[in-house]
């Protein structure tokens, strides 16, 4: 998280200077100013162009029958699409897999051509024809946990679905000191 401290500081001084109630200014715009580039820089909104804010897989590692109740290991992963320009390639070990997917069978039979499973590779290119939500993506059968896309290699851990509530409590300490600031900067 690199802060461009520079033009914030060019800001607050050109407000300081240009403003008759700069005091106002300093003590409200600064900080939402300072806030906002963190969490863009930082990618909390989601708003970066990483790829990883375009899918999120998760791993199955087990099943369980609803009769019997009985649990067994089992392979798979769930990959979730944002409708956002993509191509990807997934390297599945087994060549009889199967795929569950949340697009209807139409929207499917449109869609052929963007997601190809051949031998032992699923590739997909998004977004998908007709669609402007998140698909998601059932793949039972073992993987390789690795996702190419062109140019890039990644593994599946660097596409977790994290959990946000962590992220709010260093927010909000981050929120109160910059506060802190913008009425510290509209005393002189």
């Amino acid at each position: 998280m690199n802060l461009d401290v520079e033009k914030l500081v060019g800001v607050a001084l050109f407000i300081k200077k240009n403003s008759v109630s700069s005091s106002n200014y300093a003590l409200i715009f600064i900080p939402i100013f300072t806030i906002s580039l963190w969490l863009i820089k930082a990618d909390y909104l989601g708003l970066g162009e990483s790829v990883v804010n375009k899918i999120k897989i998760c791993e199955i590692q087990s099943i369980m029958d609803h009769g019997t109740m009985s649990i067994s290991p089992d392979n798979g992963f769930m990959v979730i699409f944002e409708p956002t320009k993509g191509d990807y390639s997934i390297p599945v070990k087994s060549s009889n897999s199967k795929i569950w997917t949340s697009l209807s069978y139409d929207s499917l039979n449109t869609n052929k051509s963007r997601l190809l499973f051949e031998a032992q590779n699923l590739r997909i290119k998004t977004p998908f024809y007709g669609i402007d939500e998140s698909v998601v993506l059932i793949v039972r059968g073992d993987s390789h946990r690795t996702v190419f896309i062109p140019g890039e290699t990644h593994t599946f851990s660097e596409f977790k679905i994290l959990n946000k509530k962590t992220y709010w409590l260093p927010i909000g300490c981050f929120v109160v000191c910059l506060f802190s600031f913008g009425v510290t900067f509209g005393f002189f």
